[in-house]
């Protein structure tokens, strides 16, 4: 049996007791990203930040992202048919 896959979302959602200015200030130091990037993704739209990762990066991702205050969200991707 394969593997499960994930995509790894974020739609802007924070968690409870972190401010918006210091979770952006965190999410740009995790991702090296700018501050234009970063308002970008904490605009409420879902984003991809990366497809079709195993379980163990995906959970790395989450851990990495509650620490900064904000809310991943793993989604299972359905398994390609086999050929």
């Amino acid at each position: 049996m394969k593997e499960l896959r994930y995509d790894i979302l974020f739609n802007g959602e924070l968690l409870p007791g972190f401010d918006p200015a210091t979770v952006a200030a965190n999410l740009a130091r995790l991702f090296k990203a700018t501050p234009e990037t970063v308002t970008r993704l904490m605009d409420g739209h879902s984003h991809v930040l990366k497809r079709d990762t195993d379980h163990d990066t995906a959970a790395k991702y989450r851990s990495a992202m509650e620490k900064a205050g904000a809310r991943a969200i793993l989604r299972e991707i359905a398994p390609a048919p086999a050929a």
